[in-house]
């Protein structure tokens, strides 16, 4: 029993990992630059034209790369980096 807009495994077509730091440009050039950077780090799961995040927040960075290698391997869809 599916609702209407649910997905499915077999709808799931792309795995992203996203790695990224985000420089602040409002801190002195004296500050330490992991004060003046954002770190935005995530897993996005593609199923047609739905999303979903899994994010750095949720859960560790090596978590992160250890789900991102368990969906790969169970998918068996490659992994886009950005």
């Amino acid at each position: 029993m599916y609702e209407e807009n649910s997905n499915l495994r077999q709808d799931i077509n792309k795995l992203e990992r996203i790695k990224r730091q985000i420089k602040l440009r409002s801190l002195p050039e004296y500050a330490p630059d992991y004060l003046g950077s954002i770190y935005e780090s995530e897993i996005i799961i593609w199923a047609g034209e739905s999303k979903y995040r899994i994010s750095i927040s949720l859960v560790s960075e090596d978590e992160l790369d250890w789900l991102a290698t368990e969906l790969n391997d169970w998918l068996g869809l490659p992994i886009d980096k950005a």
